[in-house]
């Protein structure tokens, strides 16, 4: 297995934050999913290429759950073309959508 990167930067700053304010075991539960469908996924970028599109898949779905009660329905959407840095934007937007305004300090 090869050394994980922080490559979804904003993603991993929004699920930390959503970490330290989740009231519930239920919201819990769903952002360390999403964490480690995070890792899973930056794991797969430097690994085998056979196993990014499944870890991705992965990653929507659980980027999904934890934004469920919003107006996401299903899998986030990332386009196949997308680079890395388009799906930590598209992934970070859902998520501050759902958690609130990105904190200023993040937001750069």
């Amino acid at each position: 297995m090869s050394a994980t990167t922080n490559t979804l930067r904003k993603t991993r700053a929004a699920v930390e934050y959503a970490l330290r304010g989740a009231t519930t075991d239920a919201a819990h539960l769903r952002l360390l999913d999403l964490l480690h469908a995070l890792k899973g996924y930056e794991e797969a970028l430097g690994g085998d290429p056979a196993e990014i599109a499944p870890r991705l898949e992965r990653l929507r779905t659980a980027v999904a759950r934890v934004a469920a009660d919003s107006r996401v329905r299903g899998p986030v959407d990332a386009p196949a073309a997308a680079t890395v840095r388009e799906l930590d934007e598209n992934l970070s937007r859902v998520l501050w959508g759902r958690l609130g305004r990105e904190p200023a300090r993040l937001a750069s």
